[in-house]
């Protein structure tokens, strides 16, 4: 068994800015302070008062804090480990904060890697990091390889067996010093994952003059017409979804040579646009206008090795129910619907099972003592709606096929 999308970091890994996300009013120079009285003993007990209100920014920042604070990623894993049956393989995706915000996290991302690696070397069968992508940690005129050269060192010494890329945090997939790291995961069928959803973290800077103009992988430039966000306009997300707009990877796969490039989109659309799928659930894909969900649906049925996963979207059994299962189980009447029939082979094998550990705890009972009994109930839940034939397939089956690459068979 698999799950594919996991994490493992701690508030010593995010910058304070990122509380931004939840306290849009905060003014810059009471960061530090309200953050380190978060990381607090007094501040996680107010956090756990305030999660019983039902406000719920500060309910999932408070969720948050409770793997954040007083706990390493040792132990996180090992809780996410104790919720799976024995050899249950997990992907953990790394993440550089570096780029997001004005503020830098007490650890850095270097640093971490080695925290992740140390865990790698304990847990060498059933760890399976992603290692993380970020290109504005080079220019457009500097050597590729400096953004390539870390990446091809961590892939071919067995420490990740995959890519996780994040343009909610600023920039858009298609940007030209992407180019060299797809045509290496293509060259080597390594597994790219990405997050596709208006939720999690995003980019909290200012928009710059260069976030206006960047080059796009055929190297022209594209404006990009990001909105200027200030005191009285702080609307990080709405910023995020032209970063993380699923239609973007249509620029990225049409691009020469990258069609079989090996992706996932995470979180299958998200919260927000999955729970307008569900009600227009009698509309055809053509009908639904930018529809995360829909999108991704489109990508996975135009192109050859797109994946979709369920991470943190599972939380919610309609999701499942009336969404996954539709789209990806032949109904009664599609039976000798030919087309239908080729679609949805095509679609269930391009499917993929993850939690989003731990980020999914922001929406369970945070009086749970057995941390780990959250998470195991997340998957046999799932298990139980989708059914066991379906379920071994993007568990077992599906993953397999989605992590091979010409090193790891």
């Amino acid at each position: 068994m698999f799950n594919v999308h996991t994490h493992l970091f701690t508030s010593n890994h995010v910058p304070e800015e990122l509380l931004k996300l939840y306290v849009k009013w905060l003014p810059n120079f009471a960061i530090k302070r309200v953050s380190t009285f978060m990381n607090s003993n007094a501040g996680n007990f107010l956090l756990g008062w305030t999660n019983r209100l039902g406000n719920e920014p500060l309910k999932r920042y408070g969720n948050f804090m409770k793997f954040g604070y007083g706990m390493n990623v040792e132990e996180q894993f090992q809780i996410l480990k104790a919720a799976y049956p024995k050899g249950t393989r997990f992907v953990v995706l790394m993440q550089d904060f570096a780029f997001i915000s004005d503020y830098q996290s007490i650890v850095s991302f270097d640093d971490y890697k080695k925290e992740i690696y140390h865990l790698k070397r304990k847990f060498p069968d059933i760890l399976l990091p992603f290692h993380f992508v970020e290109p504005r940690s080079i220019g457009y005129h500097d050597n590729p390889d400096r953004l390539l050269d870390p990446i091809k060192k961590d892939y071919e010494r067995g420490f990740c067996q995959g890519l996780k890329i994040y343009p909610a945090q600023g920039y858009f997939p298609f940007d030209y010093r992407m180019l060299s790291v797809y045509k290496y995961a293509v060259e080597n069928e390594i597994p790219v994952m990405t997050h596709v959803s208006k939720g999690g973290s995003r980019y909290v800077k200012q928009t710059s003059d260069a976030d206006k103009n960047i080059l796009k992988l055929d190297g022209k430039i594209y404006q990009t017409g990001l909105p200027k966000l200030g005191w009285f306009n702080k609307d990080y997300t709405g910023r995020a979804a032209l970063f993380s707009d699923p239609e973007n990877y249509e620029k990225v796969l049409d691009h020469e040579g990258l069609r079989d490039l090996k992706i996932c989109l995470a979180h299958a659309g998200g919260d927000e646009d999955f729970n307008i799928a569900l009600d227009n659930l009698k509309l055809p894909i053509s009908q639904h206008k930018n529809n995360w969900y829909k999108t991704c649906l489109h990508l996975i049925d135009f192109y050859p090795n797109v994946y979709m996963d369920i991470s943190f979207s599972l939380h919610n059994p309609d999701f499942l129910e009336k969404l996954i299962k539709k789209d990806f189980i032949l109904g009664d009447d599609e039976l000798k619907d030919i087309v239908m029939i080729k679609k949805k082979e095509h679609r269930r094998k391009r499917l993929l099972f993850g939690t989003d550990y731990y980020m999914t705890y922001t929406e369970f009972d945070s009086s749970v003592k057995n941390l780990s009994l959250i998470e195991y109930d997340l998957w046999k839940k799932a298990e139980n709606i989708l059914g066991s034939e379906l379920f071994k397939l993007i568990s077992v089956e599906n993953p397999t096929l989605y992590l091979k690459s010409k090193k790891y068979r």
